[in-house]
């Protein structure tokens, strides 16, 4: 910053210092540049990245971006699981909104994170002991009811604080809408295994066929355990209210995939199939995916038969809630998703 023009007060005309002579007013300037900034220090504000700001879990994201790029991958990859603890599930099915926060992404475009995310998941997928331990016994035990993303999660994290934990799940398999709600060619039933393995090895109990309620009664709650985290996830559809959903050969999405998931399903599909709604809460672009690859029998417990698939949305393509990467991947594959349409009795 310029300070020519700023009057140097009469006690700096004088010899000050050991200079000799006074220095003049454009002297003094010379000596003083910085003007009334001299006494002023920066200060350092450590605040959160825009990445970690915009994770719903909270990782480190610039922490182990940041040993990824020194190639420190194991380090990396014991720093994501702090906070994450199936990180090779999410790097697979995350939307990444980190991505969309990048800074990088005002530049050229935003860094690959959810990829990095999942190649240090399935580099610690790899490893024969996890770096992960369970922490030291505390006495107290703790009942998780629900096996999915949050009762995996809370499981993982009691382990860690020493507790004992016994997570009970009322489906045949464990993993909740990981494994009922994502087909496998997004997140493979072996990658979701591994992580589930991995809660195994920390000293964690699953239990499953297990319906808190019915099989295990409250009271046996209360008697058993110290606290109960409730994980029960949302695994019921939201209804569209239209006339007629109730017909035979009208399935809810996630119905619909969790029954394939657990492998308890006995659809059979006619030739002809139409997908209402583009979102991905309903999964509605993936059961697109798994209608079309039911066809090539991808998937080893059901053939759906499906020769013709049509996806019908209310809204433009462009703002589909499934997100343009999972629609280019759905177009491409031969997707006929036309102009924004809704249903309407005739």
């Amino acid at each position: 910053m310029s300070t020519k023009g700023t009057h140097i007060p009469e006690w700096l005309t004088v010899p000050f210092a050991g200079i000799t002579p006074a220095p003049s007013q454009e002297k003094g300037q010379d000596l003083f540049p910085t003007g009334n900034w001299r006494s002023i220090r920066p200060v350092y504000r450590d605040k959160l990245p825009p990445c970690n700001n915009a994770c719903g879990t909270n990782e480190k994201i610039q922490g182990y971006l940041d040993l990824v790029k020194r190639g420190k991958y194991l380090d990396a990859y014991a720093l994501i699981k702090e906070d994450m603890p199936f990180p090779s599930v999410t790097g697979r099915v995350c939307y990444h909104p980190c991505e969309q926060a990048c800074n990088r992404g005002q530049y050229d475009e935003a860094i690959s994170i959810r990829a990095v995310e999942r190649f240090l998941g399935d580099l610690g997928q790899a490893l024969p002991r996890d770096v992960v331990k369970a922490g030291k016994p505390n006495g107290k035990k703790v009942a998780v009811v629900g096996s999915g993303p949050a009762g995996h999660s809370a499981a993982y994290q009691l382990a860690r604080l020493g507790y004992k934990v016994t997570i009970l799940e009322k489906s045949p398999k464990a993993g909740g809408l990981n494994r009922g709600g994502i087909p496998d060619w997004v997140l493979p039933q072996h990658v979701l295994d591994r992580e589930i393995e991995r809660l195994v090895e920390l000293g964690i109990t699953i239990k499953t066929n297990v319906e808190v309620g019915k099989d295990v009664t409250w009271d046996d709650l209360k008697k058993d355990y110290d606290a109960c985290v409730l994980a029960v996830g949302l695994t019921e559809p939201n209804s569209v209210r239209a006339e007629g959903e109730n017909k035979n050969g009208v399935f809810y999405g996630l119905p619909f995939l969790r029954d394939i998931g657990m492998g308890t399903s006995k659809v059979k599909l006619g030739p002809r199939v139409a997908v209402i709604g583009g979102g991905s809460a309903n999964t509605a672009a993936r059961l697109v995916t798994a209608f079309r690859k039911g066809r090539l029998k991808i998937r080893r417990d059901l053939h759906l038969g499906v020769g013709f698939l049509a996806a019908t949305i209310r809204r433009d393509i462009a703002s589909m809630p499934a997100g343009s990467g999972r629609l280019a991947r759905k177009t491409r594959g031969g997707l006929p998703a036309g102009t924004p349409v809704s249903c309407s009795r005739p």
